[in-house]
């Protein structure tokens, strides 16, 4: 299904895509979205609790937590949860979410999901297990990296996400939605019906025996008069 730039920017939009509700068929269902969100959001989450590694200085006990050093440090978690989104092959997750076979989405989904709860697991013992077992982690070091979180998601969503979208329709040509079909639910439903010829053979019999009925009904008409 073809598509505006305004669609293509909301579509390839981690926030914008929760607000489609209604998209007409979309290949990419709304579980799907929303586990997708929470992959790419928990994995940026995940960065923000390693940039004390990468500067120290900036989450020192004497610095404010919202400073122009620490939105220094929101652009690079941003860039740096980008690249490691791409190692952990957030990608493939999302081809197989929308993907139009229904099994491929179905393990994208089960894939993903069980990527939300390690993440999630991940991000919880990065936060709270310095602050719980060593009483030399400052308690500001929590803020700071939500704040950290929090500016490199808006980056994300407002920057980095919008250029991605229209570098792909004008550059890329990606300017279509794959949207479900009934031949695709067919498949489905129906093993080894993975080529369209017998859809179309079906549809060719459907036109035959409708043709049928018509001349039988004319065929009865003079009988009843």
């Amino acid at each position: 299904m073809g598509i505006s730039i305004d669609q293509a920017v909301v579509s390839n939009n981690t926030l914008g895509m929760l607000l489609l509700l209604r998209s007409s068929g979309w290949a990419f269902s709304y579980p799907g979205r929303v586990v997708y969100f929470l992959v790419h959001h928990g994995t940026a989450l995940c960065v923000a609790t390693l940039m004390p590694l990468l500067q120290p200085r900036s989450y020192a006990s004497n610095t404010e937590v919202l400073s122009l050093e620490r939105l220094q440090t929101s652009l690079l978690a941003s860039a740096v949860s980008l690249v490691v989104s791409m190692l952990l092959a957030l990608p493939l997750i999302k081809a197989g979410l929308m993907s139009t076979d229904r099994r491929r989405r179905v393990v994208g989904l089960v894939g993903g999901a069980a990527a939300v709860v390690v993440i999630a697991g991940i991000d919880a013992a990065l936060i709270l297990l310095p602050s719980l077992l060593s009483d030399a982690f400052p308690k500001k070091s929590v803020a700071s990296v939500l704040v950290v979180y929090a500016g490199s998601a808006v980056v994300s969503i407002l920057v980095l996400e919008p250029l991605a979208a229209v570098f792909k329709f004008y550059v890329l040509g990606e300017r279509a939605r794959k949207v479900v079909t009934a031949k695709d639910r067919a498949r489905s439903i129906v093993p080894g019906s993975s080529s369209a010829e017998p859809s179309d053979s079906a549809d060719e019999l459907s036109v035959g025996d409708a043709g049928a009925i018509e001349t039988r009904e004319l065929a009865i008409e003079p009988a009843d008069q």
